[in-house]
């Protein structure tokens, strides 16, 4: 999985087909309405250098940033949208992603879900797993059916932890089917 990931990260918008996910790299900006944005404290979880005071990027200038509180604060962050997986036999999700700092706690969690089941997660638990834009790939086969499915990443802290992603596209039988930015 994780070689079909390096692997999209190095293909151009120009030989992907039609979008299905839409603006994976968030460079249409907050409040633009391909992502239906929520944080309980920030408004949006997306950033960038001029929003948060980080250039952490992977893809243009946005990226999503869960977190970015003190230990015991509460911050809730979603990014989600409606995406048509084409039928096929398999079908991921990637994305860059890091959890950056936080104490370690398993409260702290992330979570990728396909009308609402979990198809990802992790914890501030797994700090050490993840480096600053490790490339991640869920298996989401059991929803390319070629119809609209409901995306959302969230994220929970209470522990301090940050979590950033970036980058997100879509593979469906080893092909892109999504706009890189």
């Amino acid at each position: 999985m994780k070689k079909i990931l390096f692997s999209l990260f190095a293909v151009s918008a120009a030989m992907s087909a039609s979008a299905q996910l839409t603006d994976g790299s968030f460079e249409a900006g907050p409040g633009a309405g391909t992502w239906v944005e929520s944080s309980t404290n920030f408004g949006t979880p997306l950033c960038d250098s001029a929003t948060c005071g980080l250039a952490l990027a992977l893809d243009g200038s946005w990226y999503f940033w869960g977190g970015g509180l003190a230990v015991g604060t509460l911050e809730e962050a979603s990014l989600g949208q409606s995406i048509v997986i084409p039928q096929g036999t398999t079908a991921e999700i990637g994305f860059g992603f890091g959890n950056v700092g936080g104490d370690g706690s398993t409260d702290d969690i992330i979570q990728l879900k396909i009308d609402g089941n979990i198809v990802w997660s992790a914890t501030g638990a797994d700090t050490a797993m993840y480096p600053l834009y490790t490339p991640v790939t869920a298996d989401v086969s059991a929803y390319a059916d070629g119809n609209a499915h409901d995306m959302v990443f969230m994220s929970y802290q209470d522990g301090g932890t940050n979590f950033i992603a970036d980058f997100f596209v879509l593979a469906v039988d080893g092909n892109l089917v999504s706009v890189a930015n």
